[in-house]
């Protein structure tokens, strides 16, 4: 059996990045922002490191060392560069970040945890690399802010020319009394298109995937 094998191996997971061909991902720990922010309460988090598995040479890029209470987003493909979160707890920021191989990292901005509350709920979302957390609320802080309630269930794709495409999720033929699904269930996705306001534009069944060539389909 032939196994192409990259220049490193960590015996961690190995995941696409959508829109793009190159370079897949990796983190060196299962924990999140969340899991960050509540770990402080009782001790340091050690930190994690996020690597770029390159599917052209197998070289593994590693942009940043290993540091205590550091841990990474997981990254997109936007405007012709991977970008991804950084949340420093110690300087109490969250970093945007511009990254390609052989080059330097570019920070795009620095957010203050005041300013990205709640961080924990922090990512980065395209078609242009747009910072948002979202809950009861979609709230975004760059490049633009702005924020509109969400609907139960809702959660943003992409964000483009004014224009903020979400999923929500529908489930129909539920019988809550008995905990079981009837012989009319239905689960699917709805999408809503809606201006910067929240104002919803239209809504359609479907759901959004975006192909390695770029392109985005409603599927």
């Amino acid at each position: 059996m032939m196994l192409k094998r990259f220049q490193n191996a960590f015996g961690r997971y190995v995941a696409d990045i959508p829109g793009q061909r190159r370079l897949a991902y990796s983190m060196s720990s299962t924990d999140d922002f969340y899991d960050l922010i509540e770990r402080n309460r009782r001790e340091r988090h050690p930190g994690a490191v996020i690597r770029f598995h390159d599917l052209t040479n197998g070289r593994v890029y590693e942009p940043f060392a290993l540091r205590e209470n550091v841990l990474y987003g997981e990254p997109v493909f936007a405007d012709g560069a991977y970008c991804f979160l950084r949340c420093d707890y110690d300087a109490g920021t969250v970093d945007l970040l511009r990254f390609l191989p052989e080059r330097t990292p570019e920070r795009l901005v620095s957010l203050r945890f005041a300013d990205a509350d709640p961080c924990a709920n922090l990512r980065v979302v395209g078609k242009g690399a747009h910072v948002v957390s979202q809950g009861d609320e979609l709230r975004c802080y760059y490049p633009e802010a702005f924020s509109f309630p969400l609907r139960p269930h809702e959660a943003v794709c992409l964000i483009e020319d004014d224009r903020v495409l979400t999923e929500m999720w529908v489930e129909e033929g539920w019988d809550d009394e008995n905990e079981r699904a009837t012989a009319d269930y239905r689960f699917y996705y709805k999408l809503l298109t809606r201006d910067l306001r929240g104002n919803v534009l239209s809504e359609t069944i479907g759901t959004v995937y975006q192909s390695p060539d770029g392109d985005w389909w409603i599927a």
